[in-house]
């Protein structure tokens, strides 16, 4: 059977509907004209996925409870941010209740949700420009799965057989079983809701060649949800060997990139599942730990790249290859938390490690009475860089200005990348005063000179916002009155350096 007549079983189908609300504030979200006003109120009218809005919004700021209307919820996340949810949501509910045999639907949406989560994390640690977004195209790549059962009940067990299994061979037994696979299914369900190809272009393509034929961000999109597509296949595999070989050449093939680290992409899609799948009221089994799945594609990586098997059989008993092993993966362990606490494009701290630094040094700070400052960093107007001059361009810019920033600062100061445009300074020792002189060393550092990014020059400044402590003070509390500072010195016209607690200047 070809494609064409195996999917036009499935458009004669009756396909699950699109809940009116949510198909129109998915539909209406993505239209420039639009108010915020407006779409406050039609989010309104959907209470599940007003709560969703407003925990997701709270989880974003550093003190939890300030969001507590819709509107505000829509101004910290943005029009697309709501759209890309009420799409999930439109799925989700569509799918509920449909009946798909012995396919197990808890366990589907939970792996579901492990792959979005890997392609969110992949999008936010090489600077995509909409995380969420990608969040949510990986969480509905999946959904022909469901539709498939619920196409013939009778599948649902050998499918609910192969799910754990690599998707290659998912997909293959899906082609037999049906004549098409789960990404094409897709497609057809999404173009009967009438949901956009910003979405369903990256899913129908995204296990195919014909995914580099795509428009640029398209075809971004595409190959992360390819990645972590691998990655998820390595927790459901438990680290089959030919998955880690093919995770590994993945990673390190993404174009233009440096090599991303397995370890934290896995950790980060473990320490942020819980939270998410609170938000979205899918409920989670048990999770295998990250150090074991660690264990299982270390091993692996020694048998492929450094011939573990003939080391096996070199080795005189079984007491010698263990102890060699442990040895082994300890070496490689080590060198993945290194990556790990080093953000792969810019070379600053990640959130992670800076963090922990920073906890560390306030509390030594505040119990001796000295002073620290801590300064929060904002590129002005850097979505401009990325849609008028591409991506690349906005890598060079991020690059460039860690460069600055590091030639402005003393070696025992600390520069971490929090995510996108945003990043903090560290400041041991330093009162107001010194780090108010920092700080515009900083600034006038990045606006004084254009950052060259191949055929184009281009002139970037920042929003500084700075707060100093002489007690013992959190992170949390210390960050957050610094992100204040930030947005006040945005509010008055960007460009400038603001303190906590004081008024920025007004700039045209």
């Amino acid at each position: 059977m070809t494609d064409s007549k195996a999917l036009s079983a499935f458009q004669s189908d009756s396909l699950p509907s699109a809940e009116v609300t949510l198909a129109a504030i998915a539909r209406d979200a993505g239209d420039p004209t639009l108010s915020i006003g407006k779409l406050s109120r039609l989010v309104s009218i959907e209470p599940g996925l007003t709560l969703e809005l407003l925990q997701a919004a709270n989880r974003s700021v550093i003190k939890p409870g300030t969001i507590r209307t819709v509107q505000q919820a829509i101004g910290r996340l943005g029009f697309r941010f709501v759209r890309n949810r009420a799409v999930a949501r439109v799925v989700r509910q569509a799918a509920d209740g449909l009946s798909v045999g012995d396919l197990d639907t808890k366990r589907h949406w939970e792996d579901s949700l492990r792959r979005a989560m890997a392609a969110k994390v992949l999008a936010e640690l090489l600077g995509h420009s909409d995380p969420e977004e990608v969040f949510t195209v990986g969480l509905l790549q999946e959904v022909g799965t469901l539709v498939m059962a619920a196409h013939d009940p009778t599948c649902g067990g050998a499918l609910e057989r192969v799910s754990r299994e690599p998707s290659e061979t998912r997909m293959r037994v899906e082609k037999e079983l049906f004549g098409v696979t789960h990404d094409q299914v897709v497609g057809v369900l999404g173009r009967a809701w009438g949901l956009p190809d910003d979405i369903l272009l990256p899913i129908e393509h995204h296990h195919r060649e014909s995914r580099k034929k795509l428009p640029r961000d398209l075809e971004r999109t595409a190959e992360l949800l390819h990645v972590a597509d691998l990655i998820a296949d390595l927790v459901v595999t438990n680290g089959d060997e030919r998955v880690v070989n093919l995770c590994r050449k993945a990673l390190t093939g993404l174009p233009g990139r440096t090599d991303v680290a397995l370890a934290e992409v896995l950790e980060r899609v473990q320490s942020g599942l819980p939270g998410i799948a609170k938000e979205l009221g899918i409920e989670l089994g048990k999770q295998i730990s990250i150090q074991e799945v660690l264990t299982y594609a270390t091993a692996s990586l020694v048998q492929i790249n450094q011939g573990y098997e003939n080391l096996i059989l070199k080795l005189e008993d079984a007491l010698q290859q263990k102890q060699d092993l442990t040895r082994l993966l300890e070496r490689k362990n080590l060198e993945l938390e290194a990556l790990a606490a080093t953000d792969p494009l810019t070379g600053a701290a990640n959130r992670r490690r800076f963090s922990a630094v920073a906890q560390r040094t306030l509390k030594q700070h505040g119990e001796k009475g000295l002073a620290i400052s801590i300064l929060a960093f904002d590129l002005d107007h850097f979505k401009l860089v990325n849609d008028t001059h591409g991506h690349k361009a906005g890598d060079a810019v991020l690059v460039e200005v860690v460069r600055r920033l590091n030639l402005s600062l003393r070696p025992d100061d600390l520069v971490g990348r929090l995510g996108g445009e945003e990043f903090a300074v560290l400041l041991p020792g330093t009162d107001q005063e010194g780090a108010r002189l920092a700080a515009e060393r900083c600034r006038r550092r990045i606006a004084d000179t254009p950052i060259d990014c191949e055929e184009v020059s281009l002139d970037i400044t920042t929003s500084i916002g700075g707060s100093t402590h002489c007690r013992v003070v959190s992170m949390e509390t210390i960050l957050h009155e610094a992100d204040a500072a930030l947005y006040a010195a945005k509010a008055g016209g960007r460009n400038q350096v603001v303190w906590y607690g004081e008024e920025p200047k007004r700039r045209r």
